[in-house]
């Protein structure tokens, strides 16, 4: 069955440091062009991806853009609970923001996300090798903890950008999204039930 962008709305929400290029991310998937001046959300930056899975299915992922300040948390940690999908935003180039997904992040999203949400992990600005500090093998090591899908990204080249989030959404269709919505999902099944016949007598 074909099923249009109309059809299936996902949500997911990006989480991490300040600086780590959540925004960029977002804007690149959204169809957006790169912007060199930085980005600084305060509270939450509501976006809209449209994406196709596989030859027929479409879906609109929408993308919780949050900030990474801490005086924003309260307001943050509301959309942890509708989201479907979490994703966990470092630098590759800065560790501090990669122990701060351990030390901060990861917490917080075991608390306030729900249960049923797919999580991803996402190193960003592989464009800037020379000033690596985190290795693939760490990340990948975090990532497999966690049991979740581990992409490195590029939001300036527009490297692996949307394959993360076709990831992701494929995910929430998988696993989470049947759960929340099982009447809609794209693997529910149509049962077609035979009329009754009518009954004589006063019962129905």
């Amino acid at each position: 069955m074909a099923f249009t962008f109309d059809d299936l709305l996902l949500s997911a929400i990006l989480i991490g440091d300040v600086a780590t290029g959540k925004s960029s991310i977002v804007t690149r998937c959204s169809g957006e062009n790169f912007d060199d001046k930085p980005i600084v959300t305060t509270g939450v930056d509501f976006s809209i991806a449209k994406l196709t899975l596989g030859e027929a299915t479409k879906v609109r992922l929408q993308l919780w853009d949050t900030t990474g300040q801490e005086r924003y948390h309260a307001i943050t940690t509301q959309y942890y609970r509708r989201a479907m999908g979490v994703v966990l935003v470092y630098d590759v180039t800065r560790k501090d923001s990669f122990e701060h997904l351990k030390e901060v992040w990861i917490p917080m999203a075991i608390e306030n996300a729900d249960p049923e949400a797919v999580w991803m992990l996402l190193g960003n600005k592989v464009d800037l090798a020379d000033w690596r500090e985190v290795s693939i093998e760490t990340g990948h090591e975090l990532a497999v903890c966690l049991g979740c899908p581990y992409l490195e990204v590029s939001a300036r080249e527009n490297h692996l950008v949307f394959d993360a989030f076709r990831i992701l959404a494929n995910q929430i269709l998988k696993y989470t999204y049947p759960k929340l919505n099982p009447c809609v999902s794209p693997n529910a099944k149509t049962i077609k039930l035979e009329k009754e016949h009518d009954k004589s007598g006063c019962c129905r």
